[in-house]
């Protein structure tokens, strides 16, 4: 079910070597694009659903990516919203800021790539195929960049250190809020530290910003194409691209304990996760790179029931960040068997409901709908069903017998 094959890579390569090798036509080809880059050997190719991703240098020059000022007009609305009122959305206008910073999110960009010497050709282009089965899906929202960082875990993972965090700092410094200065000294610390394997995505905030930038930074390795994981873990950070393009006004934990979030929040954290893990196994598994999909919901059912049945944990107990902290500190391990596999699970039985086609336009109904209705209205209009019905639901369904219950998942398969 993919949109390319082998074919249609060596065509990429191919011409990326061409272009490199020929300023002239380099020049051309982004002239008419009317996109502005300083000195950077970047095409974009693009079909109907996304534009492909690119692997760039450590030393590359960085585009100058051009934005939206949607606060143009209203400078003391944003005022107050940095000062006094952080994730809180403006009474006035609100819908037409909301409208433009959503538009905003959208790109003409490709994501790029920076990856250490570490990393081979096989775990790059598990990268990439992981973004382009997600974008093809959800559209093309960024600019994005992810930085192939490796882990301390094993000898020769951690390589290239302060060329990749000199390159994720450079993006942080001239996209965002970020001084190079504060970036690299966290970098320097963090990068050669990293655990194997997994990813942290960055998003944007769409307050006061003209460029809607994101990125993410993996501690993943060669092993982990290998097992199959890097593949998953790119696709579920560009559903993360996809969902924080929608969300506008905050969602600290400070805001949270001010009261300010509840309402045009991102919905409770088990939501965001839960979405883009399930649909990362499921897109994959479409498209023929994931062959332990039926593993993933018979295991993730397991943690499901064991947070249930053993912890008396529900998805109730981990909506937002202060609860993500009571439960962690209660039990470290069933924040994640909620976050991740309850959550994947709850949504799998949506899903089954609903039927896939239905699913997928009210996953992306509901994060457009956020900004202007709020996240509980969104959900209901999206679902056909309140967040109360829904949890409702899940409780019957962890009653049932577990021959059942995986005979309601597996209609995923």
């Amino acid at each position: 079910m993919g949109n390319y094959d082998e074919h249609d890579i060596f065509n990429y390569e191919d011409l990326m070597y061409k272009i490199k090798k020929n300023n002239l036509i380099w020049l051309i080809l982004f002239f008419c694009l009317s996109i502005t880059w300083p000195q950077s050997s970047i095409a974009v190719e693009k079909n109907s659903n996304y534009i492909k991703p690119i692997l760039m240098s450590l030393e590359s020059s960085l585009p100058n990516y051009k934005g939206h000022n949607c606060w143009d007009g209203y400078e003391d609305i944003l005022n107050n919203l940095r000062d006094d009122q952080d994730g809180v959305p403006p009474k006035i206008d609100k819908d037409k800021i909301a409208g433009c910073l959503m538009q905003s999110a959208k790109t003409q960009y490709p994501p790029l790539i920076f990856a250490t010497s570490a990393f081979n050709d096989e775990s790059i282009s598990a990268v990439i195929k992981g973004i382009e089965i997600a974008s093809s899906r959800l559209g093309n929202y960024g600019p994005y960049h992810v930085y192939l960082v490796g882990n301390n875990e094993e000898k020769g993972y951690v390589v290239d250190v302060e060329e990749i965090a000199r390159a994720y700092c450079s993006s942080s410094d001239k996209y965002t809020e970020e001084p190079f200065e504060n970036c690299i000294n966290n970098a320097m610390n963090d990068f050669p530290n990293f655990g194997c394997c997994g990813a942290a995505h960055n998003p944007s905030h769409g307050i006061g910003q003209t460029i809607r930038y994101q990125s993410a930074v993996f501690s993943e390795d060669n092993r982990s194409t290998k097992e199959g994981r890097s593949i998953i873990t790119s696709a579920h950070e560009y559903i993360h691209v996809f969902q924080n393009g929608f969300f506008l006004w905050g969602n600290d934990i400070d805001a949270e304990q001010a009261g300010l979030t509840e309402k045009y929040s991102h919905g409770p954290v088990w939501l965001e996760e839960g979405f883009a893990e399930g649909l990362a196994q499921k897109f994959t598994y479409q498209d023929g790179y994931n062959d332990h999909y039926k593993d993933f919901l018979n295991g993730a059912l397991d943690a499901a029931i064991k947070v249930n049945k053993t912890h008396k944990f529900t998805l109730r107990d981990i909506a937002t960040r202060q609860d993500q902290a009571s439960v962690r500190s209660m039990c470290e391990e069933c924040q994640g068997w909620l976050q991740y596999e309850t959550a994947a699970i709850a949504l799998a039985v949506l899903e089954s409901q609903k039927g896939p086609e239905n699913f997928m336009d009210s996953f992306k109904s509901y994060y457009k709908s956020v900004p202007i209705v709020g996240w509980e209205s969104a959900f209901k209009i999206s679902f056909g069903m309140s967040i109360d019905e829904f949890y409702t639901m899940i409780d019957v369904f962890m009653e049932k017998p577990k021959k059942e219950q995986k005979k309601i998942i597996h209609k995923l398969l």
